[in-house]
């Protein structure tokens, strides 16, 4: 972790997780130091449309 990194973690996920780069979800980190986390649930993949509600 740098000290300029900004994460974006999700709520109430299945597992707690860690501010940081080696965090378990394996946050995508983008060259600002942006660093977002990806929620255990999959929630990113009904928000992007890839999957669809049942």
């Amino acid at each position: 972790m740098t000290k300029n990194d900004v994460h974006v973690i999700p709520l109430n996920d299945y597992r707690e997780h860690d501010q940081s780069r080696d965090c378990w979800c394996c946050p995508t980190v983008n060259d600002d130091g942006l660093v977002i986390h990806h929620a255990m649930d999959g929630r990113e993949r009904y928000e992007s449309g890839e999957m669809l509600l049942q």
